[in-house]
């Protein structure tokens, strides 16, 4: 990833750049800042969570954040799908920070959860199989659907 943290060591930015995060604008933005430290990103995830309707602590780390889903959610077809919304989370906040840094747009948490929402569930359409939930069905409640797919 292209985080000013890595243009930085590779002098691409001015010495007198800011470097901080785009999204909170408190440290050096770093990918693993940028996607699970930052407020920004908690608040994306806890938002995910209240969505499926789970409470869960966050871990910072990436790899933590990712695993701590291996067979905790309902069975491995439900840990598919919930992998497939962590990954479009990612790729949300992603697209989100380059919105607003290549194109002004405004910091905003809901143009990032009606992002990951229908791309979790298009992504979720191509590659999970017996896959078969009305995007209306997916954005009311995935918790009833997924225990339905078990």
């Amino acid at each position: 990833m292209q985080t000013t943290d890595h243009l930085e060591k590779r002098h691409v930015v001015p010495v007198e750049a800011n470097l901080n995060c785009i999204l909170c604008n408190e440290c050096i933005e770093s990918s693993h800042h940028l996607l699970f430290e930052s407020r920004f990103a908690h608040y994306i995830r806890t938002s995910l969570y209240i969505w499926y309707g789970d409470i869960r602590v966050l871990p910072s780390s990436c790899i933590e954040h990712f695993w701590q889903h291996k067979g905790s959610i309902m069975g491995k077809k439900s840990s598919s799908i919930w992998w497939t919304v962590w990954a479009s989370a990612v790729w949300g906040i992603w697209l989100h920070r380059n919105d607003q840094l290549y194109n002004d747009k405004p910091i905003d948490s809901g143009i990032v959860l009606d992002t990951i929402f229908p791309g979790a569930w298009s992504w979720c359409k191509i590659f999970v199989k017996d896959f078969d939930a009305s995007l209306y069905a997916w954005n009311v409640n995935p918790r009833e659907w997924l225990m339905q797919l078990e």
